[in-house]
This record gives structure tokens, sequence and C-alpha cells, in this order.
């Protein structure tokens, strides 16, 4: 078998011995609780973590007396686990043992004077690979040694690694490490004021998203970020908000920082319904940064994958794909996954290695994860020592990392001779290895993720508003008023909030509501119509903030009166607009006639409405053959009059004449 090379050996052996150093001052013994005996034991320092022929391992321990009760006479024993061929399930056994598992070869003893109630002892144990029972015959790679205390009323046991690495030995292919952190916030409430409350809050000096910028700021970790987080808080005017958008600005710079979809939509929830990852345009800090990689939430399906896939090139997949049964080495990150009669590039995170870096990197960090980071590397290097393995370190969304130790923990691993940190592109890059990996099932609906009606009533409301939007002449000015409401229930930060998530989409869906109906037919009473042609006028009513130019259609439901085609209207923004539409009588009756308003491409964008007009052409000619009776009637009796009064001045006349001598 072949060896790592030893140029980096003395690095690693110091920054290793310095982690062990640290560990042993800042993190606790195990709880009692975890005991079977009156006692805890833990081990602190391992220095150095890394064997060579000339090395004297210093091994200290920490036993608590966690009883009522002082312990005597107690032993502790040093124990090593030399045997060849260890595997990473090995690594994960020896680690999580119980107090009743292996300890390995016994190899040191030491007695332990009386100890307290409450109080501690330190025990130490200093071995070379020679008692260890250790050499040119032995693999190289990870070893297990424990420490098992023997109180007189039980057994306790911690375990922890060494790797045999002798100085001088060959090279073996490095382990390539890439480490990804997401930058995204908590639900983003679809009430304009919370929503900036909350995110003014979640950007503070001493709030989550600060932490991880911080401590990521000098360390070569890729972001994922979601950029609406980034441009609103560049909106709020408030010195902590724009000190965290510059922080994040700048650590952005020589970088692999990657734009998720703006609000970080659930692909799981979103597939499940049927319909596409949304992606909504972004606007300041962020809208340059790449958009080909997508994260959903742990433990995707096929049909998630197949989501994301169809929204970026590349799916961060955690929680899923692990190595399968027969798989004897630890397959590169990238590989293959079929979905819909195609392939998807799944870019798998590594969760051992993943859930042993944010504990080493954070708040929960326990005396052993340097170690067993040191050892799982090892482990990896091992299996397939001719060829360079590159796996993805992820930190999950709601990481809080402290950064001193982030930089500890991440120096440690750089130190390491058989690995190294990479930038995402290099894992990006690697060629994906087929058929190692258990496959995804075809689907499963978390218990958390967002019902698949409330996913469908916001596509819906989304799609209305898009087809709304072709009335005004900015159509993104006006999808901007609501779009982001519509997306913000489907994040993935809604499973950890489902209340608050169920609140939102009535709220969205209100105000979707409320936009759609902001160009409404205004109602009116009933008309009548007794010529044979006319105008009917509609009365439209435009609450947008902007003009909206719309068709006003109506439809009779009767052919005694036909309606015209008129032009789009043009109704002022904030104004209610009489539109005239010329009608046609062809007959009489009471006609129940339909109004609708439709955006100019024939998309109904407002209620119908429905009034009554009374027909009555007829009553026009009827009235005129009356009036002419009445005109006629008038006529012949004014001739009439007029004949009988000239006959009578005719005959008085005559008389006259007569009358004269």
């Amino acid at each position: 078998m072949t060896h790592p090379r030893s140029g980096a050996w003395a690095r690693a052996v110091a920054v290793l011995a310095a982690i062990g150093a640290f560990s042993l001052g800042t993190v606790p013994a195990a709880s009692a609780d975890d005991a079977t005996s009156n006692a805890t034991v833990s081990i602190g320092e391992v220095t150095p973590a890394i064997l060579d022929y000339d090395t004297e391992v210093t091994v200290v321990a920490t036993v608590t007396n966690t009883g009522s009760e002082p312990i005597t006479g107690a032993t502790a024993r040093l124990g090593i686990d030399r045997e060849d061929g260890h595997t990473r399930s090995w690594v994960e056994t020896w680690s999580t043992a119980d107090d009743d598992g292996p300890v390995g070869l016994e190899i040191l003893t030491e007695e332990i004077d009386e100890i307290e109630p409450g109080e501690d002892a330190s025990v130490t144990f200093e071995f070379t690979r020679a008692q260890a029972g250790i050499g040119s015959w032995t693999d190289w790679g990870a070893h297990g040694i424990a420490v098992a205390v023997n109180t007189g009323d039980g057994v306790v046991v911690d375990r922890t690694f060494v790797v045999w690495s002798p100085e001088g030995s060959d090279d073996v292919a490095p382990v390539q490490v890439g480490l990804l952190a997401p930058v995204v916030g908590p639900l983003v409430s679809t009430d304009p004021t919370t929503a900036e409350l909350a995110l003014t809050d979640a950007v503070r000096p001493d709030s989550r998203l600060a932490d991880v910028v911080a401590a990521t700021e000098d360390q070569p970790i890729a972001w994922a970020v979601d950029p609406w987080l980034v441009q609103e808080a560049n909106l709020v005017e408030t010195d902590d908000a724009k000190a965290w958008v510059a922080d994040v600005v700048a650590g952005a710079q020589d970088r692999d920082v990657f734009a998720l979809p703006a609000l970080d939509p659930d692909p799981a929830a979103l597939a499940h319904a049927g319909e596409r990852v949304p992606r909504l345009d972004v606007t300041g800090p962020g809208s340059e940064w790449r958009t080909d990689l997508i994260w959903p939430a742990p433990a995707p399906d096929r049909e998630t994958v197949a989501a994301s896939a169809d929204a970026a090139d590349f799916v961060v997949v955690t929680g899923a794909l692990a190595p399968s049964a027969s798989s004897v080495a630890t397959p590169d990150a990238t590989t293959r996954v079929d979905v819909d009669g195609s392939s998807a590039t799944a870019v798998v995170a590594d969760e051992s290695l993943s859930d042993l870096i944010t504990r080493a990197t954070s708040g929960d960090a326990e005396v052993g994860d340097a170690r067993q980071v040191m050892a799982e590397t090892a482990t990896i290097a091992a299996e397939r020592p001719s060829q360079t393995t590159t796996v993805l370190a992820a930190f999950p969304r709601d990481w809080t990392p402290d950064a001193e130790l982030t930089a500890d923990a991440l120096s440690a691993l750089d130190a390491l001779p058989w690995a190294g940190v990479v930038d995402l592109d290099t894992v990006l890059e690697t060629t994906p290895t087929p058929g190692s990996r258990t496959p995804l099932p075809a689907s499963v609906v978390a218990d958390a993720e967002l019902d698949v009606a409330d996913v469908d009533l916001l596509v819906r409301d989304r799609a209305s508003i898009a087809e709304f939007s072709t009335i005004v002449e900015d159509p993104d000015a006006l999808l901007a008023e609501v779009d982001p409401a519509l997306v913000a229930p489907t994040a993935i930060a809604g499973r950890d909030e489902p209340e608050a998530r169920d609140s939102d989409v009535v709220i969205a869906h209100g105000r979707a509501a409320e936009l759609l109906d902001a160009v409404s037919i205004v109602e009116s009473s009933d008309y009548n119509l007794i010529a044979e042609s006319g105008d009917l006028r509609v009365n439209v009513q435009n609450d947008l903030g902007q003009d909206a130019t719309v068709q006003v259609v109506l439809e009779p439901d009767d052919s005694a009166l036909q309606a015209d085609t008129v032009p789009p209207a043009v109704i002022t923004a904030g104004t209610v607009t009489p539109v005239p539409v010329p009608v046609t009588a062809v007959g009489s009756g009471d006609v129940n006639v339909t109004i609708s308003i439709l955006a100019p491409d024939g998309s109904r964008v407002a209620d119908s409405s429905t009034f009554e007009v009374r027909v009555r052409a007829d009553w026009a000619g009827v009235g005129l053959w009356v009036i002419s009776i009445i005109l006629g009637g008038f006529l012949v009796g004014g001739i009439w009059r007029t004949v009988r009064r000239h006959r009578r001045n005719t005959a008085t006349a005559r008389s006259e004449q007569g009358a004269t001598p």
C-alpha cells in the first residue's frame, strides 16, 4: 500500500496538537445521563494525533465523579484498535459505541487518585508506536484509541482516533473537500411591515446571519445565497442592515457565490404539485452572481431533483444518495440521477463529514470532532490511494458558526497531508461517478411541506397576475407589488414555521385578489333602447397606479340586440372612465347583456357584469305613425276650417253685394 506525502506532515501534527489542547479547554465531558457508572470520561488532548516511527503520543483524559460518594481505587486503561482495512462504517461505529462496546487491545494502565463528588481527575498516557504494536506491517490510515475507566461501580469509555502516517512515506492521492454554506434567512412574511422588522432583526450584528458571514469571511467556503435577502436588506435604512450587506459584498469577492432562486422556494413542495421552481428577478448586490446551482431541502426524491434540475444545472443533495452497499470506496460528490427520461447532475454532500464539520465549527463542538474528521478523511484516502476523491461538506440552513472554531477546524483540515480544502468549482467540475449510490425514491412527501392545494392556489394567483399585468405599460412594476408575496410562503424556511406559513398563504391570496379587482365594471341601472341604434356607456374603474388599456366587450343573449366591437380603451389611473359601445336594435324585447373587460390579448381581467336592456325599436315606428296621424288630423282639420271659413266669407260677400242698391 502507498503512503501520504510527508512535506506537510509536521504542519499537520502541530495544528492537530493545537486543536487537541483547545478542545480540552472548551468542551465539557459527557453528561452523567450517558454514563453506566457514577462517572464520565472524556478524552481531551491527543498529541500528536498523527503517528510516526519516533513519535511519542500523549493522551490526556478527564474523569468526572457524577455520583454522591467519593470514587476510590479507579483504574484507567488505554486501548488501541490496530486492525487493518478500516472502513468509514468502522469509523462511525467506533465513535458512537457505548460503554459496552469495543476498546481495542489494552496497552497501558493508570491508577486514579480518589475523586470527590462533582470533582475531576486527569489521567495521562504516553506511548510509542512500538508499544501500540504499530510498524511497517501496519496499514496506513486511521486507528482507534479508547480510554476505559473502571470505578468499581461500572465502566465508562471514551474513544477517539490517531492516524498511522510515518514521515518519509510515499504519496497518496489527496482527498479534496469542497465546503458550501447557505446564506438564507427565516420565512419572509407577506406583510410588508412585519417583513422589514424581521429582516432588520435577522441581520443585526449578533444574529445568525451575521455570524455566518463573519465566520466564513476569510475561509474557503462557497456561499449559496438567497439574493432576495441581500436585495431587501440593502433597502432597509438602518446602519446594521447596511453593514451586513457591505460585509456580504466584500465577502463575495474571490469566492464561489451562487444565487439561489429568490426567497429560497421549496423544490419538493413545488414538484409534488407539478409546478416549476420560480425565479424572481432581483436587483442590486447579488444580481450578477451565478444561478446554476439549487439546493433542495434534505432527503429529496426523484420528483424534487427533476424540478430542481429544471431550474439549475447543479442540484445539491443532502441526506440522500448515500454510497451503495456494494460500494468499496467513497464516490466523488458529483453523480448523475435519472429523472423523467433524462439525467440531472447532483452534487451530493457527504453526510458524515458535513455533520462533523458543522459540529466542529459551532457551539455544539465536541472533543473528538476534529480527530474524527481526520480519521474520516484518512479512511477515504486509504480507500483509493492512487485516485483523488472529491467530496462536499455542506452546512445546514440553520448553521450557527463560531468564527474562532471555524478557523481552527478548517486550518486543521487543510493541514492534513492527505486532505485539503478546494473551491466549489473544483467539486462541480468532477466527472460524475455512475452507479455507486443508493437510488432516490420516486416520490416522498415530507410532513413539513406546504400542502399541494396551497401551492396550486399560489401558482394560479401568480398566473392570473401575470395575465392581468399585460394591461399596463410597466407589467414588471405591477408584478413586483404582489409576486414576492405569492412566492414567499413556498420557502424551505416555512417548514420550520408552518403556522406562520399558512397565515402567509391566506394573506398573499388576499393581496392577489385585491390587485385583480383593481380594474372593475361600475354597476349601472338597466337601459331603455327605443331607437334602432345608439351607444351603451360602460363605466370602467381603474384603481391601479398605472393607466390600463382594456377592451370592453358586450355579449347580448338575444339577437334582438347587436353590439359592435370597439377598439381598446385607455382607463386613466385612479379614475372611472365611460366607454361607449355602439349597439343596433333589430327587434324588440328584454335582452340580458354581459359586459366583459379583456386585456388586449383577449384574456379576462375583471369579473363580468350583466344588465338588462329593454329594446323597443318598433316603438319609434309606431310613435311616428301615431304622430303622423295626429299631424295629418291637424292638417285635415286645418284645411277643413280654412275651406269653411272661405265659404263663409264668400257667402257673406255675396249677401253684401245683393243688398247694395
